[in-house]
């Protein structure tokens, strides 16, 4: 989950210290500790540790800090457990993150001799963190594997295989696991990450069901409860030929929006991410579509981003079009019901609110292309 963020360290009690042993048996009344040492990393690596996201958008930073070698310590004040993630941000460093539960009195050491983090030795009073490790263990010949294949830029295809098998085992593993706050958010992490492989919502269902039929009644009906629920019980993709798919969306100004405001008019829905290349390269294509089709079309651009950041950047970028945004929901989404495996992804509805396109890609004049075998030459202004 590499990104380009706006990191602000938040003022707990972070330590940066050398060479030395210091006496982990002191109290750690209302506080919890994580200890790091490290050999064998860049001066040019960062650690960055986040606060964990149901929806798996970016959570909230509590630290960045550099990652030396030697011994550092991070101390915070804590009410409850939570849920924690970390990584080290830098060039060739392994995308990959780890999971780091927290609680009062609680403790984690990590001991480590290289950039493989997924490696590093972790130890911990804290039964979350123990039940964190005992999954992460289950899965670790994958995580390699997925992770030197990554480095040598495999074929996509390839990894997301090997993505499709380590969530297979594990869901398997799960079905016997205690039902806790680890296992909920294991589960909500590994069925977003399978929604980026094309129909897996359907072939992972009766797996998701059985997962979700194992909860107690109470935690169903929480917030975690209902988003493992959409994964179980998606609502039905859409196809080429089918009557359009709704949702909820909302614009830059936090306004409820639907895609039955503009029918009556071509919709062309893109996709996208503020972090996506081919996105980005779009742009000047999708200003020309705006200005030759004018009332005609109405442009979509549909965002999952985060919040701030994709506020932040639609004020800084002049986009075409309406500019909308999706909260994750799950197998309910708008990208679930339009099978959005990869971005950008378009698709394009008539204005008789059929679905007449849907495709994955961008190369330039694709989309002017697209559009001329379904508008007529006589709508153009």
């Amino acid at each position: 989950m590499k990104r380009n963020l706006a990191i602000q360290i938040l003022c707990p009690l972070f330590l940066l210290i050398g060479a030395g042993n210091i006496c982990q048996a002191q109290e750690l009344e209302g506080k919890f500790r994580i200890r790091w040492r490290l050999n064998n990393i860049p001066d040019s690596v960062r650690g960055v540790m986040y606060v964990f996201s149901p929806t798996m958008r970016l959570g909230k930073v509590i630290a960045d800090f550099p990652l030396q070698n030697g011994e550092m310590i991070y101390e915070d004040t804590i009410s409850q457990p939570k849920h924690l993630k970390f990584f080290g941000w830098a060039k060739d460093f392994p995308n990959w993150t780890l999971d780091l539960w927290v609680d009062q009195g609680g403790w984690i050491d990590i001991q480590g001799k290289d950039k493989w983090l997924h490696q590093w030795t972790i130890t911990t009073n804290i039964p979350q963190q123990k039940e964190a490790l005992s999954y992460a263990a289950c899965i670790a010949d994958e995580t390699d594997e997925w992770l030197r294949m990554d480095e040598k830029c495999q074929v996509r295809d390839s990894l997301l295989k090997l993505h499709y098998r380590s969530a297979r085992k594990t869901f398997e593993y799960m079905k016997t696991a205690p039902v806790t706050e680890v296992w909920t958010d294991l589960f909500l992490e590994k069925a977003w990450n399978t929604t980026w492989i094309p129909d897996s919502l359907r072939s992972f269902r009766p797996v998701f069901q059985q997962l979700y039929a194992r909860m107690p009644a109470e935690w169903q009906e929480t917030k975690k409860g209902k988003l493992i629920e959409s994964y179980a019980f998606p609502a039905p993709t859409v196809e080429e030929g089918d009557d359009i798919a709704d949702g909820l969306l909302y614009d830059a100004e936090g306004k409820s929006r639907h895609l039955s405001e503009l029918q009556g008019r071509y919709i062309l829905l893109d996709f996208w991410s503020i972090y996506c290349g081919p996105c980005r390269m779009s742009e000047p294509e999708m200003e020309e579509i705006v200005h030759l089709y004018g009332d005609k079309l109405a442009l979509v651009g549909i965002s999952n981003d985060e919040k701030i950041s994709w506020s932040k950047f639609l004020k800084e970028h002049k986009m075409p079009g309406y500019q909308w945004n999706e909260p994750k929901n799950g197998g309910r989404s708008l990208a679930s019901r339009y099978k959005v495996g990869s971005i950008p992804h378009f698709v394009l509805i008539s204005p008789e609110g059929k679905i007449l396109k849907m495709w994955t890609g961008y190369r330039k004049g694709i989309l002017k292309s697209k559009l001329k075998k379904f508008i007529s030459e006589d709508t153009i202004q």
